[in-house]
């Protein structure tokens, strides 16, 4: 499989089985992120509700350089804890209240790598990522979230 051969491969099982095909015993692929989305973020209602968790394949994650898992690495206890710690800097009251500014950054990245771009030499996107998220982050208002959220990343630890 680990030959180049794997998306095709993976194409001809949802030819011949559908939209969610098992490709081994510990994964499932979804043809439309529409309808994996729920199945896989979702809560677990109905038939589902009393399944218990459903555990991370931890050869799909780095391992971590100082020993403590990330959010997304981590089990589930600890991503559950560190979840609802950060809860709070990703309500839809909190990012509504960024929406206008992060709007007016992201459209001057596209204006910025679209200048860069007609030069034809390339664009470092990361770089440029780079930049607008320093560059919102020094922001008054923006400032004042990213410390909370740097904050609570840092109890976290």
């Amino acid at each position: 499989m680990r030959n180049g051969t794997i998306a095709q491969w993976t194409r001809a099982q949802h030819a011949q089985h559908g939209a969610a095909v098992r490709l081994s015993p510990r994964e499932v692929s979804f043809i439309s992120g529409e309808t994996a989305w729920p199945d896989i973020y979702g809560f677990r209602t109905g038939k589902h509700k009393n399944t218990g968790p459903y555990l991370k394949d931890m050869s799909w994650y780095l391992k971590p350089v100082n020993g403590v898992p990330s959010l997304i690495s981590s089990d589930e206890s600890a991503h559950s804890r560190m979840r609802r710690n950060l809860a709070h800097a990703f309500s839809d009251r909190a990012l509504r209240g960024q929406e206008g500014l992060v709007q007016r950054y992201v459209d001057l990245l596209v204006h910025r790598i679209g200048e860069q771009g007609v030069s034809g030499k390339g664009v470092d996107i990361m770089r440029w990522y780079s930049k607008c998220l320093c560059a919102m982050c020094n922001r008054d208002r923006m400032l004042i979230w990213c410390l909370r959220l740097s904050q609570t990343l840092l109890l976290l630890m």
